[in-house]
């Protein structure tokens, strides 16, 4: 499989940044939420939410078009969530698919062939 690969000019967003019924983001340690559906905007961001759970997970814009269909996006909490402080500048990326940051993650996972080079907004 192959991995969906960024070029991340990281964005620490909250959500009301976001013109989109879905305000809130996942706030249960230990849960993880698929994403289920998504918005385009006119800036071309991407947003991807969960409509069950009425989140959102993350948003990205690609100057490449590419098959949203084969994007998998992931958002979770760990179970330290909310109980232990962080150091924010400790951020840790995994195999270009998993991103790590005070207690949240989020993965995305591209099931194409081509590369894609996109900007990434993690909401907290």
């Amino acid at each position: 499989m192959k991995y969906f690969a960024c070029l991340i000019l990281l964005s620490l967003c909250w959500t009301t940044s976001v013109a989109t019924s879905y305000q809130s983001i996942i706030q249960v340690p230990g849960k993880l939420i698929h994403s289920d559906s998504y918005v385009i905007d006119e800036q071309g961001w991407i947003h991807f939410f969960n409509s069950n759970e009425e989140v959102i997970l993350l948003s990205l814009k690609s100057s490449k078009e590419f098959d949203i269909s084969l994007l998998k996006v992931q958002s979770g909490l760990l179970g330290k969530y909310g109980e232990v402080g962080n150091n924010i500048s400790d951020n840790q990326v995994f195999e270009h698919t998993l991103w790590v940051s005070s207690n949240r993650y989020w993965r995305i996972q591209y099931r194409g062939n081509e590369k894609i080079d996109a900007e990434v907004r993690f909401y907290f």
